[in-house]
């Protein structure tokens, strides 16, 4: 009996897994592998450098569940708002591997490993795009307001 209810548990979480983030894909595995190789060479530069803080350990584990949130919450967002599609969910694993990425590049460099000029030309392509995003994002107009009150006036309006 008690297997039985370890099996049923491991498929519940399992299958919550799987339902939330839409499966396990190529992009996803790059981010899980990015996000753990970070982590280790985080953990590693900072015990080199005699800087491992408890609680900054708390918070570098706490931001990699939240990434992985904010992934399960866009494929969330792809299936039930946009069609099924994996557009957003996409976009947002790709953009935390470019975070996970350049962060690996940061941890290597402190401890004295020679990166490869390829992977830094291509990552700084990568962060060159983001910024050009970041900067072709419309204006909004000056009387705009952010909050959840004008947006539910303009849609009851029309």
């Amino acid at each position: 009996m008690e297997e039985q209810v370890t099996d049923f548990i491991l498929c519940a979480v399992v299958s919550f897994f799987a339902w939330f983030f839409g499966g396990l894909d190529g992009f996803l595995i790059v981010l899980i592998t990015l996000s753990i190789s970070d982590w280790v060479l985080g953990t590693l530069d900072r015990y080199t450098h005699d800087a491992l803080d408890p609680k900054e350990f708390r918070t570098v584990v706490s931001r990699k569940i939240g990434e992985f949130f904010f992934v399960g919450i866009a494929h969330v967002i792809d299936k039930y708002m946009l069609g099924d599609t994996a557009t957003f969910r996409t976009g947002v694993t790709f953009f935390y591997i470019i975070i996970e990425g350049k962060s690996i590049m940061e941890h290597t460099d402190n401890l004295g490993l020679p990166i490869p000029q390829l992977v830094k030309k291509r990552f700084s392509e990568f962060e060159e795009k983001l910024k050009e995003d970041e900067e072709t994002e419309p204006e909004k107009p000056p009387d705009s307001k952010d909050d959840m009150s004008s947006i539910y006036k303009n849609i009851y309006e029309d």
